[in-house]
């Protein structure tokens, strides 16, 4: 068990956020220095316009990761029957609680 925390721990320096994760955040300077860490670890030339990119696809991706969450089909489906079935419990408490005699 030692071994494995040890190792947890010691892994932990190499274990950071990605630079995409960072970049969507608003966390520019981190994601500069993750790619400089990268970049030094692969003994790799940095480039500077790699945040640059990042920053330029921000607003992009995250759009469009919303759109192809519901260009599954068995997404769709699966909203639609939470929708009606949210819609129907909802409707009915309303339902009960006009229908019942107040004191």
């Amino acid at each position: 068990m030692t071994k494995h925390l040890w190792n947890h721990i010691h892994g932990y320096r190499f274990l950071r956020e990605t630079p995409h994760y960072l970049v969507t955040k608003g966390r520019h300077d981190e994601a500069r220095e993750v790619f400089q860490t990268m970049a030094r670890m692969n003994q790799a030339p940095y480039d500077e316009t790699m945040v640059e990119n990042l920053k330029d696809e921000e607003k992009v991706a995250v759009k469009e990761k919303v759109i192809s969450i519901f260009r599954a089909p068995i997404v769709l489906k699966r909203t639609a029957v939470f929708f009606l079935l949210w819609f129907v419990s909802l409707y009915s408490v309303v339902c009960l609680h006009f229908s019942c005699e107040c004191v």
